[in-house]
């Protein structure tokens, strides 16, 4: 949300300056039927004037982006992305994922993962990814906003919901990178069940095998 702000400061000096002169040309010319209306009338134009001033405030709503700049609240999956229509023992369904080709300059690879959520989440609800390497190491992306925006259990409730994330890889090896996306929940570290893996492959019934990909290959 974007705010937008009205100076306060200025129409306050400017609501007090009114109200002296006012005042002042009142009291001068009490005697003349015309300027007793002001009197009376004096109230109604301070009121308006700090009206004026108290709103300052107008919501508007931003575009929620990834930090790679693409949109977070899509209208649906890419077509080019793998479907996995996976269901968690949380009301979030894992739609499908798109994973990398290639390492960036940085040894950076690019995922994205494709949610919808259905109903009320727990605050502490987060999302996981793990990668393992041809040469068995664990590189972990987890992360609890999506996309830096917002949590997980505040996401929208309508369309669809495209969380890119990149994972520093360190130096590649060749061979099959395998990915497994799940969610937990950082107040207790435990895992959520999987409760339909979809087109997804189910490890130790927590950990959901989405696909794999291979570098320098």
């Amino acid at each position: 949300v974007t705010l937008s702000f009205r100076p306060r400061s200025a129409l306050g000096g400017l609501l007090v300056t009114l109200l002296g002169g006012l005042t002042v040309a009142v009291e001068l010319a009490s005697r003349r039927r015309w300027l007793r209306c002001a009197s009376w009338a004096l109230p109604l134009v301070g009121l308006g004037l700090t009206w004026i001033g108290v709103r300052e405030v107008t919501p508007v709503r931003s575009v929620w982006t990834n930090p790679d700049g693409s949109a977070i609240l899509v209208p649906a999956v890419a077509a080019d992305a793998r479907v996995i229509d996976a269901e968690f023992a949380l009301p979030v369904r894992l739609l499908a994922v798109s994973l990398p080709s290639k390492l960036d300059a940085a040894e950076n690879a690019s995922f994205e993962l494709y949610w919808r959520v259905t109903g009320d989440l727990p605050k502490t609800a987060a999302i996981f990814v793990h990668v393992e390497t041809p040469d068995r190491r664990r590189v972990y992306g987890d992360h609890d906003a999506l996309g830096g925006s917002f949590l997980l259990k505040d996401a929208p409730r309508e369309g669809v919901l495209r969380d890119a994330i990149a994972m520093q890889m360190g130096r590649p090896v060749p061979g099959e990178y395998r990915v497994y996306v799940g969610l937990w929940t950082m107040a207790n570290g435990e895992r959520v069940p999987i409760s339909a893996p979809g087109k997804g492959s189910v490890d130790d019934q927590t950990r959901l095998l989405v696909g794999t990909f291979r570098l320098l290959e």
